[in-house]
Parts: C-alpha cells; structure tokens; sequence
C-alpha cells in the first residue's frame, strides 16, 4: 500500500512537472511566435519602404530620359528653323545683288553677240555659251541660298547655315569677277570687229573698191 502510494505521488509529481514544462515550453513558443511576427511586420516594413523608393527613383529616372528625349527633340527640332539671324544676315543681300547684276549683264551682252554680224558663228556660240554655264552656275548658288535659309529643309545651327551663306557668297563673287572679265574681253572683241569693218570698208573706199 505505501509502494503503491509512493509510487502515485511520484506519478503525480512527475505528471505535474510534464504539465508545467509543456505550457511553459508553450509560452515560451508563443513568445517566440509573437517576435517573429513582430519581426516580420518590421521587415515588411521595410520592403514596402524600399519598393516605394524604388519605385519612386524609377519613375524619376523614366521622367528624366523622357524629359531629356524631349529636350533633344526641340533642340533637333530647333535646327530645322531658320533664324532671325540668318535671314538678316547682310552676306544674304549683297549675294542677291551679285545675283542681279550677273543675270543683268549676261542677257544684255548675250543679246547683243547674237545681233552681231561682226562675230562669225563659232565665235558667237562659244561666247554665248560661257554667259549660258554662268547664268546655270549662278541659279544653282541661289538654289542653294534659298535651301540653306529655308525653314524644315536643312537642320543646321546658326553658325553651320552663316558659314554655308558664306561659302556660297564666294562662289557668287567670283562668278562676278569672272563675269565682268568675260564681259569685257566680249565687248572688246565686239568693237574691234566693228572697228575693223569700218577699216576695211573705208580702205576700201579710198582704193575705189566696190562691195
């Protein structure tokens, strides 16, 4: 009866001692359970934290590039305009001048080649030929001119479209140059044609020689 006794008691004590380890090993997992959720909720946190600033350096950045791909765009856009510059630019009007007086004087002397009978037919066709590929030149230039301070043609800046004017304002000067040279070396020809019918002509008349 006491074996039986000692042996309830020490079953007894053992079974409470169990009962207490066990919720005691229950409370301590609860605790543990409830830092780690509370540790999860601070990652989580974090993450969405992160992915806001992500999110907000990533939209910055696309903002950005589309800003700059606009700006380039109105810069490319830009060259394609001509300036106020450009179209005042004096270089401009003494080329049109050039331009004028060269058409001026090949159609005049042209004319007069052709009307006269001093100059044989090869002579006539070389020199109004010459005046044919200075005209044909001198367009071209202002083709050119027109293309260069035309808006939408060319995208060119400022600096790019002067420097074409000016290349062009030189081929005009020496068209020019060259015209007045031609021009005159043509009109001397001319006259000494004439000068030396009426030479003929009079020698003629002194000897008594009939045409």
């Amino acid at each position: 009866m006491v074996v039986l006794l000692l042996f309830l008691v020490f079953a007894s004590g053992v079974s409470v001692q169990t009962a207490e380890e066990f919720f005691d090993q229950k409370k301590t997992q609860k605790k543990y359970l409830l830092k780690q959720i509370a540790a999860l909720k601070v990652y989580s946190g974090y993450l969405q934290k992160g992915y806001a600033i992500t999110t907000a350096a990533t939209e910055a950045i696309s903002k950005k590039k589309s800003g700059e791909n606009n700006f380039h765009a109105l810069f490319f856009n830009s060259l394609a305009k001509v300036s106020p510059q450009v179209l005042s630019y004096p270089t401009l009007a003494h080329t049109t001048f050039l331009k004028q007086v060269i058409i001026k004087d090949c159609r005049e002397i042209t004319r007069k080649i052709r009307d006269c009978d001093e100059l044989i037919g090869e002579e006539k066709r070389y020199i109004v030929g010459v005046y044919e590929k200075l005209l044909s030149d001198c367009f071209r230039i202002v083709a050119d001119i027109q293309l260069v301070s035309t808006d939408s043609i060319f995208k060119m800046t400022d600096d790019e479209r002067i420097k074409r004017i000016d290349g062009l304002h030189t081929e005009m000067e020496e068209l020019y140059t060259f015209s007045k040279s031609f021009t005159t070396g043509a009109t001397l020809l001319v006259r000494s044609r004439k000068s030396e019918k009426i030479n003929i002509f009079k020698s003629r008349s002194l000897n008594g020689i009939k045409n």
